[in-house]
């Protein structure tokens, strides 16, 4: 017996392989070729955004700022279209693939975000939201506002649609007060460059999204964890967005932490046959810590107890994170 949230599906074995009923696998696969259906669509529609908002002098970063304000009372594809517009403005190098990802329609039903009524009401009427994405199995304690964790491991998956349609709507909604995200970094990490299974990305360059050679299998892991780190982003940006004009935008408090860039640490022994990738090289990242005034921390978190050095940077609008800056683990 498999159980699901959805429903209950019981399966039975033919040659110790599991059988579903056939009237079961029909209507999987009926909502596998509607969700390909769906995304080849919207990839379309973003890819002509794209083309839109390169060709249209007048669709400044402001405008297409202006544009999503006012979709977001009418939702939908309108919503879709404003927002892939105002992606291009903000992050001009982002893959197609990977903005459609980005896009919401706004409009989500209810009953398909994996939380409960009253918490997306809770949610939707507080002006305190933490959202703390990747948020792992030990919850935080002594948060003033509103905690929203989100783990996948939680059944809250921040691959999933509808989960980040509710997200964009909370942030739209100006509940959201911070963010705070420690996107994977399996695929940055600097153990793949000469001590392990290998690069999957570049460091700049069309490459960065996954490298030419890699198999579908590295490439389907590559381009799962950009679209988390945008997400992270995005969400950020549209939080500050909706918190109220351009210069109260730091009100909204945002931290992303991810492995230092080795470049930074290495000097000497980087050689210039290694790409070390790391996403503190990425123009987007560059790009929303110049606009937001953020702040980078570095440490090791060996000089917090951790068994390995594991240099460490977070982006933060916080000053006060810069006072780790001095931990390093050779000093303790």
């Amino acid at each position: 017996r498999c159980s699901s949230a959805a429903s209950d599906v019981y399966k039975r074995q033919s040659d110790s392989c599991p059988c579903l009923p056939s009237q079961l696998v029909e209507e999987l696969i009926g909502e596998l070729k509607q969700v390909k259906e769906r995304k080849t669509l919207l990839e379309a529609r973003v890819r002509l955004c794209k083309v839109v908002a390169e060709l249209d002098p007048e669709c400044t970063k402001e405008a297409a700022e202006l544009a999503l304000r006012k979709a977001v009372e009418k939702g939908g594809e309108e919503f879709e279209r404003a927002m892939a517009v105002w992606l291009w403005r903000v992050f001009p190098e982002l893959p197609v693939t990977v903005a459609a990802e980005l896009v919401s329609c706004y409009n989500v039903q209810s009953t398909s975000v994996p939380l409960n009524r009253a918490k997306r009401r809770g949610l939707m009427r507080s002006t305190d939201v933490l959202v703390h994405l990747f948020s792992g199995k030990q919850k935080w304690k002594g948060v003033r506002g509103t905690l929203l964790e989100i783990e996948r491991e939680r059944g809250l998956d921040l691959h999933s649609p509808d989960l980040w349609a509710f997200l964009v709507r909370l942030a739209c909604n100006g509940s959201i007060q911070g963010v705070v995200a420690g996107p994977p970094c399996r695929t940055f990490s600097r153990l793949r460059d000469g001590h392990g299974p290998g690069e999957v990305r570049a460091r700049a360059g069309a490459e960065r999204w996954g490298r030419s050679d890699c198999t579908d299998a590295e490439l389907a892991k590559v381009f799962g964890d950009s679209v988390l780190v945008m997400k992270t982003l995005v969400l950020y940006e549209l939080a500050s967005l909706f918190r109220g004009p351009a210069e109260l935008s730091s009100e909204v408090f945002f931290a992303m932490e991810h492995p230092q860039d080795p470049k930074e640490y290495l000097n000497h022994e980087a050689s210039d046959n290694r790409q070390y990738p790391s996403v503190w090289a990425w123009p987007e990242v560059e790009g929303i810590a110049a606009r937001k005034g953020l702040v980078k921390a570095l440490f090791d978190q060996g000089a917090l107890g951790h068994e390995c050095v594991k240099p460490t940077c977070i982006l933060t609008s916080s000053l006060k994170a810069v006072s780790y800056t001095h931990l390093r683990a050779h000093e303790t």
